[in-house]
């Protein structure tokens, strides 16, 4: 598809509140119901210096304007919306009050009052009515982190391997963004790789495309943040080398191997591994990731396909053919928790509040299902653990039992390997996050999604 046919980037422009439900009706307010017939006007006491609330003043704006309600602040028949600053248990809380004479949404940060205001226009959705029903609630996230990708991103693979950061296309049109900020996500991710985006001191040949990377990611960034969306970095490093100057995905083994020796570690074939237990191998780690937090401010946190996807330090292949002479003498989770650790340090001293989730992709089918269950009882302190839910599940199939692996939407999971990750993670004190399958894989975005809403009911309430 050419860009020029790129029709689903105007898609993604057109407003969230266009018109009413078909179910609306512009009936009087029941028993226990406040009648909005006159409009919601809007007294704010709420601390917003950085104006991230302006979108949800326009969103609120354009949601009255096609539900018929005012929502000028003016009128003097209108109820009163009063939005004030209070304590509240975590971030993203919000109290919602509605009486007969007023209401009043009260949170302690832009985003609870963000997730208030959400509920509130779906609570008029529901009544199908300009009415909200009067009482008190309270509410707060159940999942802190709710991390989706942006289908129509470029992805940085085979067979086009295009970057959204080398182009000015805006993937994530505001309206785009508005849509996910009322679903609940709060988090998207990007791919990047240490040798294109990052530059570093310690090795050469990193950072190359810094120049326009950067900037980009800084806007994208400023753009989500807008809607409350913290970007992720995605990653799937340390890159392994191989034997191919022109790789896109690995470095060149004969440049490295020449000047850095330490870093050459378990040889399989053509390639070798990232050997991390050298000094210049954590020096480089860490630098990496504390340049690109220092580079990229507000950048919300980082994902690492650790092991699995593909080559990447020594441990990160079949066990028990780790050749290197440092890293076989140890346990793989071991090497593995160094690496961990290292880039773990480098952000934390970038920016103590981003987050880093470690992503084992299909361990066990490297590691085995007990190696995979003893490495998560091993990450390092403060990082977020993450496993597909569906991987390694058994599930039957036209009378036949099939072992799952990635991206199946017919298992609702959890399977038995990420029960027995989550023990081991709870017992390390480490947290624990779940990678679940809700539509298809971004390899195919073209059909974003196969409707299996029962499976989905079923796997979100597990």
């Amino acid at each position: 598809m050419k860009e020029q046919d790129w029709t689903f980037i105007e898609e993604l422009k057109k407003p969230l509140h266009q018109q009413k439900p078909v179910f609306w009706q512009a009936r009087a307010a029941g028993d226990h119901e406040l009648s909005l017939h006159e409009g919601l006007s809007v007294h704010l006491d709420f601390p917003d210096p950085d104006h991230r609330l302006d979108t949800v003043w326009a969103d609120f704006a354009r949601f009255c304007g096609v539900m018929g309600l005012s929502s000028d602040h003016e009128s003097q028949n209108a109820v009163p919306l009063h939005v004030r600053k209070v304590e509240t248990s975590c971030f993203e809380a919000f109290n919602l009050t509605v009486t007969l004479q007023a209401v009043y949404l009260e949170a302690g940060d832009t985003e609870g009052i963000r997730r208030g205001m959400v509920y509130l226009e779906d609570q008029i959705l529901t009544a199908g009515a300009p009415v909200l029903p009067m009482g008190i609630t309270r509410k707060e996230p159940f999942i802190k982190t709710r991390l989706s990708r942006c289908f129509f991103g470029p992805i940085k693979r085979p067979p086009m391997n295009r970057d959204e950061l080398e182009d000015q296309i805006n993937y994530y049109p505001d309206e785009y963004l508005n849509k996910l900020a009322h679903e609940g996500v709060n988090a998207l991710w990007l791919t990047i790789t240490f040798r294109d985006t990052i530059p570093v001191s310690s090795l050469p040949g990193f950072g190359r495309r810094a120049a326009v990377h950067l900037p980009k990611l800084r806007e994208t960034v400023a753009r989500c943040a807008r809607y409350g969306i913290k970007v992720y970095a995605f990653f799937i490093e340390p890159t392994a080398f191989i034997d191919e100057r022109d790789n896109v995905r690995h470095l060149d083994l004969r440049l490295y191997e020449k000047d850095y020796p330490q870093l050459i570690g378990n040889r399989q074939d053509h390639s070798a591994g990232f050997c991390p237990s050298s000094e210049l191998a954590r020096t480089f780690l860490y630098e990496a990731t504390n340049n690109l937090f220092q580079a990229v401010p507000g950048l919300g946190g980082m994902i690492d396909i650790s092991v699995g996807e593909r080559f990447t330090h020594c441990s990160s292949w079949w066990i028990g053919q780790n050749n290197c002479p440092r890293c076989s003498q140890r346990q793989p989770y071991e090497v593995l928790a160094d690496v961990l650790d290292c880039l773990n340090r480098g952000m934390k001293d970038a920016n103590p509040d981003a987050e880093f989730i470690s992503w084992p992709y299909s361990q066990y089918l490297l590691w085995g299902a007990d190696g995979t269950v003893e490495a998560a009882g091993h990450v390092p302190e403060s990082v977020v653990l993450q496993h597909n839910f569906e991987s390694s599940g058994l599930v039957e199939q036209l009378g036949k039992t099939r072992r799952a692996d990635d991206y199946w939407l017919s298992y609702t999971g959890p399977s038995e390997l990420f029960r027995r990750c989550a023990e081991q993670a709870r017992v390390n004190k480490t947290r624990m996050f779940a990678k679940l399958q809700v539509g298809c894989s971004h390899e195919i975005a073209s059909v974003t999604h196969v409707p299996v809403p029962g499976i989905l009911f079923d796997k979100y309430r597990r």
